[in-house]
């Protein structure tokens, strides 16, 4: 009987505590919208991070959209998390950013990575990764929201949550199971334990003169950019800690004074500053600090490839701006062969907030849409492509696109930055506008008409090579219309679509004419098809490199308006296989005193166009050649001037320290040690041998 009524006792007792729960609060339903808050903090809610579109941070500014989280339950007998107002899943990744602790949001669920337990704990609520077995967790110092390996038995005040509904009720019962509300309890873990964790792991957040320099999760240090100009100077800037703004700051041992002025003398980016703070005499966090004197452009990004647009964001740090430029973008890798290596190259979309196309200016180059991130992967100086883009751009002829202006550029230009991807450092880049009508300034076509035109040379082919034998050139077939693509070709602009037709016409009378014109044909119409002065050019252009995949791949050819001028012009793109390197970054075969045209006969690459104009000489085109370099080694062919330009490059990648994180990064990754100033100075040599060999190749 005793037993029995024991037994009543605890059951009239657990209903009375179920009712009472009941009272105050809800019952949590399936496919119902909750606020999720953490007890740690007095307010707030978990929500979507505004720097970072894929990280949650627990947030005072809420509002009643983007606080509210569709808890669903599953067949599973676990939980999806999903953010009301934009669909997105929370789910476990493994990675650590620096806006994000194991986790993202994702568009859809990832099996187990995606569901989660909820369920009461020793008081209030507790949610666990099913998948990674990690608690739900908001970060004392950020309020970053993330997962966290807790190897305790119970969970702290950081770890534990509170549900609310739409009309502010608490969640008061999960599964049957009543949810016990206790006051928050004192960190268990010693002041001395706490001050062993924040020195040993934690680094702290901080602004120099108001900007936010840039967290690498795989050095564990902060890098800031600085103008060029103050390379080697004595900078002063304001150092405030948002982490702990009334803590006391030290800067390599030396106290902060109050107004938050810290000298840094002759500031080089190989030195790496040591910040504390400081509180009640302990030191609580630590941080490293180098600064560059390059532009830093930092991507946050979902998974992403060749063939598959990530989502993500995009911050420039650009040092010459009193402020950083943000922007939603889109993201994959570019290229073809490089794609294979580890380090690839990016192109970006920049968009707006409701996911529209924008065209914007970044570091001083065009206004646009679309940027190219060139990993410049093969090249072991990190620069071949940037210095030969240079180059042309400053002695090329132009001819028929007219005098150049402040918009038409007959190459890419561009910027070395050092790029972060997903709080990782991922390297020096060379950020670049890409070749297209707008670059060019071509006329548009309209009500169909041909007017600029643009064609890519992708692939070696008969057809890219302009053409064979009279037999070949007569069999072949017409391009279709609607086709982007054609023996090798890309088709540019006008790029076909459901409303307008590529022009391949105009480069297949091109072809056919190198192809099956007389002799006495071809020295008199050559001029009307080809603009001679740009072609003889980039001929000695890429003579000079010994670009073993450029002579006829990975160019362009355009006309600016083909109704008023048909000829075409060559553009260069893609030289990273230039210099005494080939495209796969070998220099074997290639030395620098080799017949360039014997060369591309032996490896069946030389252009049946080129050929032709050495063969048979229309206008004098050989002592043109030869009086076109002569002008060109009193100037842009200097070796001195050449050697400059690589200089230049290295000077500014060594002072920033971005060679040493550059060969950190990609230690190895191409079976070598990454060594940029080697790698220079044997350019450098091959370069002076090269225009010793031109010298009596064109009897300087």
């Amino acid at each position: 009987m005793n037993h029995i009524f024991r037994f009543i006792t605890l059951a009239l007792a657990f209903l009375a505590n179920m009712l009472l729960l009941s009272a105050q609060g809800v019952e949590l339903r399936s496919g119902e919208c909750y606020e999720i808050r953490c007890i740690e903090f007095l307010n707030g809610a978990v929500v979507p991070a505004k720097n970072d579109v894929l990280a949650l941070t627990h947030s005072a500014d809420t509002n009643a959209k983007n606080a509210l989280w569709r808890i669903t339950k599953l067949n599973s007998g676990y939980y999806s998390i999903q953010h009301a107002e934009t669909g997105l899943y929370m789910t476990y990744d493994g990675k650590r950013t620096a806006t994000r602790r194991y986790m993202l949001l994702t568009e859809e669920m990832d099996g187990m990575a995606s569901q989660w337990s909820i369920y009461p704990g020793a008081s209030h609520i507790i949610i666990t990764n099913v998948y990674s077995q990690y608690l739900l967790n908001v970060r004392r110092d950020s309020r970053i929201v993330g997962l966290y390996k807790n190897m305790t038995k119970s969970a702290t005040d950081n770890e534990r949550f509170v549900l609310y509904d739409k009309k502010g009720k608490q969640v008061s019962v999960i599964d049957k199971q009543p949810v016990v509300f206790k006051a928050p309890e004192p960190d268990p873990t010693t002041a001395s334990q706490r001050n062993y964790y924040s020195t040993q792991t934690y680094q702290f957040n901080f602004t120099l003169d108001g900007k936010a320099p840039v967290y690498d999760a795989r050095s564990k240090r902060y890098l800031l950019s600085l103008p060029e100009a103050l390379i080697g100077k004595k900078v002063e800037l304001k150092l405030v800690s948002t982490t702990f703004p009334d803590a006391q700051l030290f800067v390599n041992g030396k106290v902060v004074k109050d107004n938050g002025r810290v000298a840094f003398g002759a500031v080089s980016g190989t030195d790496t500053h040591r910040l504390a703070v400081v509180q009640n005499g302990d030191t609580i966090a630590r941080a490293n600090l180098q600064f560059t004197f390059l532009p830093i452009v930092e991507i946050t990004a979902e998974s992403f490839s060749k063939n598959h647009w990530g989502k993500g964001q995009m911050t420039v740090h650009d040092a010459t701006l009193n402020a950083d430029s943000s922007y939603t973008i889109q993201v994959r890798n570019r290229g073809e062969w490089t794609t294979r290596f580890e380090k690839r190259s990016m192109g970006i979309k920049l968009k707006s907030a409701d996911g529209k196309k924008i065209d914007r200016s970044i570091l001083g180059l065009r206004t646009d849409n679309y940027w190219v991130l060139d990993a410049m992967t093969i090249d072991r100086a990190r620069m071949r492509s940037r210095v030969a883009m240079d180059l042309w751009n400053d002695f090329s002829a132009a001819s028929h696109f007219g005098k150049k202006d402040k918009t038409t550029h007959h190459a890419s230009r561009g910027r070395m930055v050092e790029v972060f991807l997903n709080g990782k450092y991922h390297g020096i880049y060379n950020l670049c506008e890409r070749i297209d009508r707008k670059q060019l300034q071509l006329a548009k076509s309209k009500d169909g008409s041909i007017a600029g035109l643009l064609y890519k040379a992708d692939q070696w082919s008969t057809a890219t090579k302009w053409g064979g034998n009279k037999s070949w050139a007569n069999s072949l077939w017409n391009p279709n219309s609607k086709s982007e693509e054609w023996e090798g070709w890309q088709a540019k602009y006008p790029e076909p679509s459901a409303k307008k037709d590529a022009q391949w016409q105009p480069l297949l009378d091109a072809i056919r004419f190198v192809s099956t014109s007389s002799d006495s044909d071809f020295c008199a119409d050559v001029a009307r098809y080809f603009d001679l002065p740009s072609v003889r050019d980039y001929a000695l252009f890429i003579e000079l490199l010994f670009a073993t995949d450029n002579s006829a791949k990975n160019m362009y050819w355009a006309a600016q308006n083909y109704a008023v001028n048909p000829q075409l012009t060559p553009i260069p793109w893609d030289l990273d296989g230039t210099f005494g390197r080939d495209w796969n970054g070998n220099s074997s075969g290639l030395e620098a005193h080799r017949d360039y045209r014997k060369y591309l006969i032996g490896e069946g690459h030389q252009s049946t166009l080129m050929e032709r104009l050495y063969k048979l000489n229309p206008d004098g085109w050989n002592e043109q050649m030869a009086e076109r370099y002569r002008q060109l080694r009193r100037t842009h062919f200097d070796p001195e001037r050449l050697a400059q330009r690589f200089d230049a490059y290295l000077q500014l990648m060594e002072q920033s320290g971005a060679n040493v994180r550059e060969a950190e990064r990609w230690r190895n990754s191409q079976g070598g040690r990454l060594e940029l100033r080697k790698d220079v100075e044997q350019l450098k040599q091959w370069l002076a041998q090269r225009i010793a060999f031109l010298d009596l190749l064109y009897q300087q």
